[in-house]
């Protein structure tokens, strides 16, 4: 539904809503950003407490619960308690989830710093889009409302392929890697909620108060079919979201020998922004279409990302493969993983086998990860 602002509003008033627009396009993406500072870290996390894959995607589920629950419960009470108040209340919940990251890196602290941080997300996304397209509307009424919607878009993926990168970045240089992302992260929440106070309220309070009660979804018989394809989309493209940021550090550590934290939020990173780079050229696609063509990109990349692991693994685990192309003595054991022992790393906390990609990996790799797909798929 398109709201039509009304254009009597002077030049004044117009740059301060178009101020406010961008300060409230900040404030959605730090809060975006601080919730998925903890990807590229979970590594460090799991070597400090000693648990597995199986308990990462546990403290991505509990995330996730609290996103839902305060998308369902107060997503939309900003619509007569005001934007603001709203958008306030989710800051402080950031704000207490980085307090928790930042008072301890144990497990119990982990799980409910990731309920705070979800429960701010979800009070933040819906009326930051919101309040984004009233301000847009205020600021330019004779405009249309794709600013609005393609920035509040850029800021919800973008916001959260920053977050990986930044604590990624910041954990590489500092001696307290699992604390100084989530002190910077609370420098700026705290920023944005100083800066809410420059932004112009755009929802007027009714007087009485109308009731509260929890959010109800109602779809039209005609666009059932519709809502029911789009949302089983959204799941499924949200829950591979979820799956590769939870499980991605994990596997770059483990399979690729890639202990860096910066490469694991730069994969991160990648992912949200192509999500959100592709916004711009799709706006014009039908809905179907895009959502066909999203589904077979999605499976095509979880396809490519499984055949390295599997690729990988299989070069890792199983015999020496003979290689057609001689491989000097000198670097025999570099080339050939299996045959190199354990090694202690400088920082590590155990010893683990060199798995990377060798330098002459494409004819045992290959053949290894293409006679594992066929018997994968007899």
């Amino acid at each position: 539904m398109h709201t039509t602002y009304a254009a009597s509003a002077g030049p004044r008033s117009r740059r301060h809503h178009d101020r406010g627009f961008w300060l409230i396009a900040y404030l959605f993406t730090v809060v975006m950003a601080s919730s998925t500072l903890p990807t590229p870290l979970y590594p460090l996390y799991q070597r400090a407490d000693g648990f597995g894959a199986l308990i990462v995607t546990v403290v991505f589920a509990v995330y996730a619960v609290g996103v839902l629950g305060a998308l369902f419960l107060a997503g939309h009470i900003s619509d007569w308690a005001g934007r603001k108040r709203m958008l306030a209340l989710g800051l402080l919940f950031g704000i207490a989830s980085s307090a928790t990251f930042v008072a301890s890196a144990a497990l119990p602290a982990l799980v409910v710093g990731r309920v705070l941080s979800g429960v701010s997300v979800g009070l933040v996304t819906a009326t930051a889009t919101a309040h984004l397209a009233d301000l847009h509307g205020r600021a330019r009424p004779d405009g249309g409302p794709r600013r609005a919607e393609v920035v509040a878009t850029a800021t919800n993926l973008g916001g959260l392929g920053l977050g990986p990168l930044i604590s990624g970045l910041l954990s590489e240089h500092t001696s307290s890697p699992l604390h100084v992302p989530y002190v910077v992260s609370l420098l700026l929440l705290a920023i944005g909620l100083a800066a809410l106070t420059l932004v112009p309220e755009t929802v007027r309070r009714p007087d009485p108060r109308p009731a509260y009660r929890p959010q109800r979804t109602s779809v039209a018989p005609e666009h059932r079919n519709t809502f029911v394809g789009a949302a089983a989309s959204s799941v499924v493209a949200f829950a591979v979201f979820g799956l590769f940021t939870s499980l991605a550090p994990v596997v770059l550590t483990t399979l690729f020998d890639t202990g860096s934290r910066l490469v694991a939020g730069l994969a991160a990173l990648l992912v949200f922004g192509c999500a959100a780079v592709a916004q711009i050229p799709l706006h014009r696609v039908g809905g179907r279409r895009q959502q066909t063509m999203g589904l077979a990109a999605m499976a095509v990349g979880i396809l490519a990302w499984s055949s390295g692991c599997i690729c990988n693994c299989s070069h890792c685990s199983s015999p020496r493969v003979p290689s057609p192309v001689p491989v000097p003595a000198s670097r025999s054991r570099a080339a050939c993983p299996p045959c190199s022992p354990p090694r202690r790393r400088t920082g590590a906390g155990r010893p683990r086998p060199r798995c990377s990609w060798p330098p002459t990996w494409a004819s045992p790799c290959r053949s290894s990860a293409w006679a594992s797909l066929r018997s994968a798929f007899r």
